[in-house]
């Protein structure tokens, strides 16, 4: 045991710098996340959970596993993130810890797939796994990849690439069983992708609205762009492009023959012109480092893995200016890659002036993403912060709730060009109950169908004895407290201030404002 231990540790400490230089990175650029706050797409996340959670089994199986053709299917990322959620609740902090720690582990592992890469020949590393006595591993690596795609169903370009090796350098002789075996995991997907209809649960439907206008421009917009500006939004941060757009022109007046289609607005045409520029200066570089590399295998697999995140989005019946960063994760792998192999290289080949000038730029492209990351986080946090405080001011000041409960909030500000709003993403209604219902424990038909959800939605409803409403509008709350035939000590009114950024308790003048106008 004693061996096996210092033969592990004899392996890792040529590594130990790079780790450590991985560790303290992560570190420094997501330190200040555990002090942000949830937005609007966690909330409502926890108001499905919360919905899924007071079903019955054989309900919430078929929940979680019901999907659609067009929609996303990740039945395992569910089930990890409704763990976390049964065990931190609402404490925000303990979801940021954690995934900084992913962070961490997917950074190292990243780290090691590319040196393994680098140092040795690709298909000579995959296809290890496939010699006699290691079949073992690729039934581990198909299995990884099943749950992955259970995860996040852009993982399906690691199956690809799999498929690729198998029909391209497997042996013949076991060719078709490689093949076989990588169906059956495919299969099974496909399976579980369509289990919901087993338990006769209607599938979800998309509601992304789409242009069907002039096709054909999109279609000839988005195969000529995409596969050229991806390349620019994964190695520079997009605060620093949408930044260099807002502060240039147009050059020469160009804007007003192109004032159509993808470019009605104009920062777009100017964004066009930066990420496209950018994007083809790029492939020039990386098409000069290719010719210079001797191993190009991983330079390959990470161009492979860049461009087969493109595939899906070309056909999109919409001009698409930019990528979500959410589908970029697989593309920046294939950008590490092509780093890894272009670093190796430097080391060995070039010039000592020239490989430190490239080595320079690589640095400064990191420093920048960097930097882009702290201000983000900085963002998050003061916003995060005061929503944090908000919402803990009115619990503090109204612990407990009746059985029958309206909020009611007024307000002297805009926010997402929305009047008389409290400063969310979402609705305050849909946050305030998913914040008292670990204390409430409010039946679960309150979460169903985006109740209060939206942004600017009012209303209220009643299950299984409890009741919840939220408004702004004084008379809808009027009404509802008639129609209802509610007490108004049941009310509970908060006033915010945005220019001192103060929220107040008015409970009792609106409470003294209904007596008056209601008569009771």
């Amino acid at each position: 045991m004693k061996l096996l231990c210092k033969q592990q540790t004899s392996l890792l400490r040529p590594h130990l710098l790079a780790l450590t230089v991985i560790f303290l990175l992560t570190l420094m650029a997501y330190w200040e996340l555990p002090q942000s706050f949830f937005q609007q797409d966690e909330w409502h996340t926890f108001g499905y959970y919360n919905y899924l959670l007071s079903l019955g089994k054989e309900e919430f199986i078929a929940n979680v596993l019901r999907s659609g053709l067009l929609t996303h299917f990740t039945p395992l990322s569910l089930f990890f993130k409704m763990s976390l959620y049964q065990f931190f609740a609402l404490n925000s902090s303990l979801y940021f810890v954690v995934s900084i720690i992913l962070h961490i582990m997917v950074s190292i592992t990243i780290y090691f797939f590319i040196l393994m890469l680098v140092k040795k020949r690709l298909a000579a590393t995959i296809l290890f796994y496939f010699k006699k006595g290691k079949k073992k591993f690729f039934y581990i690596s198909l299995s990884l990849i099943l749950i992955a795609l259970l995860f996040k169903e852009t993982a399906v370009t690691f199956l690809i690439v799999l498929f690729g090796l198998i029909l391209f350098k497997e042996k013949k002789g076991l060719k078709k069983s490689s093949v076989f075996n990588l169906g059956l995991v495919v299969a099974f997907y496909i399976f579980l992708r369509f289990a919901y209809l087993l338990f006769k649960v209607g599938g979800l439907s998309t509601s992304a609205s789409q242009n069907t206008e002039d096709f054909g421009l999109i279609l000839g917009y988005n195969i000529f762009t995409i596969p050229v500006k991806i390349f620019t939004q994964i190695f520079f941060p997009n605060d620093l492009l949408v930044y260099i757009t807002n502060i240039t022109s147009s050059p020469f007046g160009i804007y007003q023959y192109f004032a159509k289609g993808p470019w009605v607005i104009e920062s777009g045409f100017r964004y066009d012109l930066l990420t496209l520029s950018l994007g083809l200066l790029i492939i020039a570089l990386m098409w000069w480092i290719n010719q210079k590399i001797k191993n190009r295998q991983p330079f390959y697999l990470g161009l492979v893995l860049i461009l087969l995140i493109v595939v899906p989005f070309l056909l999109l019946k919409k001009y698409l200016l930019y990528f979500d960063s959410r589908y970029l994760y697989p593309a920046t792998l294939g950008l590490s890659l092509i780093i890894g192999a272009t670093v190796a290289y430097l080391k060995i080949r070039l010039q000592r002036l020239v490989a430190a000038l490239m080595l320079g730029i690589f640095l400064i492209v990191l420093v920048g993403h960097l930097v882009s990351l702290k201000v983000l986080i900085n963002q998050q946090k003061e916003l995060g912060s005061e929503r944090d405080r908000l919402l803990g001011y009115i619990k503090e000041q109204y612990p407990n709730l009746p059985q029958r409960v309206i909020f009611y909030t007024e307000s002297d500000s805009t926010y997402s060009g929305i009047p008389k709003i409290l400063p969310f993403q979402s609705g305050v209604g849909q946050m305030l109950l998913i914040w008292y219902h670990p204390t409430e424990n409010f039946p679960g038909d309150f979460f169903q169908n985006d109740f209060l959800w939206d942004i600017d939605s009012e209303g209220y409803r009643e299950f299984s004895g409890r009741g919840f409403g939220y408004y702004r509008d004084f008379p809808a709350l009027k009404k509802a407290i008639t129609d209802y035939n509610m007490s108004i000590n049941s009310v509970f009114a908060f006033s915010w201030n945005g220019t001192s950024g103060n929220l107040q308790d008015i409970t009792v003048n609106v409470r003294d404002k209904l007596k008056s106008e209601l008569n009771m």
